[in-house]
């Protein structure tokens, strides 16, 4: 009798702990998709390029035009992007050239 007991709450130890973890990845994968869409509706602006990058540990180089407000994102040997004052996307380019001002 109580080796049927003990396999019966075994069993319904490790149905617990099957559903718990079945939680906690869905919870996961939920808060990362909510990340997503969140830069998603944040493309073309400066903040959602920086979470980008941050998301994906792509280092970063930024600089401001103190005459225009003007800001630029830097990742090196690769390219810039350009945003105005507002932080709307306005071009990019290899991080080389220089924009004739």
């Amino acid at each position: 009798m109580k080796k049927q007991t003990r396999k019966k709450l075994e069993q319904r130890l490790d149905g617990l702990e099957y559903r718990q973890q079945a939680r906690e990845q869905q919870r996961a994968e939920r808060q990362k998709a909510y990340r997503l869409a969140a830069m998603m509706r944040e493309q073309g602006t400066l903040r959602g390029a920086r979470k980008y990058f941050e998301l994906k540990s792509i280092p970063y180089h930024e600089s401001v035009d103190a005459l225009t407000g003007c800001h630029e994102l830097t990742v090196p040997r690769q390219i810039t992007l350009s945003y105005d004052a507002e932080g709307r996307f306005v071009s990019s380019r290899p991080p080389g050239l220089n924009v004739g001002r």
